[in-house]
């Protein structure tokens, strides 16, 4: 089962879960700020807490891949050529800039510029950090399958798909009029992620089948996989029919719908990123 690396997969899905819910916010933040000054600022604050969390549980969960956890501190000395030194700093400035704006929505939340600055500032820092990780794998020349523009769209998509997706389902719990109107207007560049989560599969799946011998390998592994399909299923299928629906009908289902397909999205990304890993590392070791 080592080829699946658990604590890699729990770190980048976490983190990039972390950072979608932020950047949604922030979006929230400089789209509809009447909205946040008002409504959002007073429903939206489990969502930073959910945001801090999992990204905290991410972080630790990554120390369990390195031989000696203890002696993390020394993947630090690598910055000059190291993305993977890189991604270590960029996870520690996140985490730092995400914990200030967690205080500040726990205990400053009435400061709405204060709250918008620094919530800006841990989405940029939360977007180095998913670009850094995907050029750990992006930089990787010998694995082809990496190697490639569709690792930055997963990586990226992960976050967008779990973080529109924990903050529409707080903002429905807000059940106004108005409200609803924001929550369509997030189930509608939610679509969009699908679409797009959709069409990097298919064009990742065509690339690798055309590609070199360890991409046509990895093409096979993942598509013969469960798990593959358990993605394409829980990341895309589900939350697009339920999306459709309330969009086409104009309606907002419970909230307790909206809860059970983030839990399908999660489990569909937990699956991708395992056929991420598992597709390459069945084949070869890290080095």
């Amino acid at each position: 089962m080592g080829e699946y690396e658990f604590p890699l997969v729990i770190f980048t899905v976490f983190s990039q879960w972390a950072v979608g819910i932020i950047m949604a916010l922030v979006l929230l933040e400089w789209l509809n700020p009447k909205f946040m000054n008002t409504i959002g600022k007073q429903i939206l604050n489990k969502t930073v807490y959910i945001a801090l969390v999992i990204s905290v549980i991410g972080a630790v969960s990554s120390m369990f891949h390195l031989n000696n956890p203890f002696k993390s501190y020394s993947s630090l000395l690598g910055t000059g050529h190291s993305w993977l030194s890189r991604e270590i700093i960029a996870v520690i400035l996140f985490n730092l800039c995400l914990l200030v704006f967690t205080y500040i929505w726990w205990k400053r939340v009435e400061q709405n510029k204060i709250r918008k600055a620094v919530g800006t500032l841990t989405a940029l820092l939360g977007l180095v950090l998913v670009l850094a990780s995907a050029t750990v794998y992006f930089s990787m020349q010998l694995h082809p399958a990496w190697n490639n523009w569709t690792t930055f769209a997963n990586f990226l998509l992960t976050g967008f798909l779990l973080g529109a997706l924990t903050v529409s389902y707080f903002s429905l719990k807000a059940n106004t009029k108005e409200n609803e109107g924001n929550v369509m207007k997030i189930l509608g560049m939610y679509l969009v992620f699908i679409i797009a989560a959709l069409l990097v599969t298919i064009s990742s799946s065509v690339m690798m089948a055309n590609g070199a011998v360890e991409s046509q390998v990895a093409a096979t592994n993942s598509i013969t996989s469960i798990l593959f399909w358990v993605r394409v299923l829980g990341s895309l299928m589900v939350p697009a029919t339920l999306v459709i629906y309330m969009i086409v009908g104009k309606k907002v289902v419970p909230i307790k719908y909206v809860l059970a397909v983030t839990g399908f999205v999660l489990i569909g990304e937990l699956s991708g990123r395992m056929i991420f890993y598992s597709s390459i590392m069945s084949q070869y070791p890290w080095f």
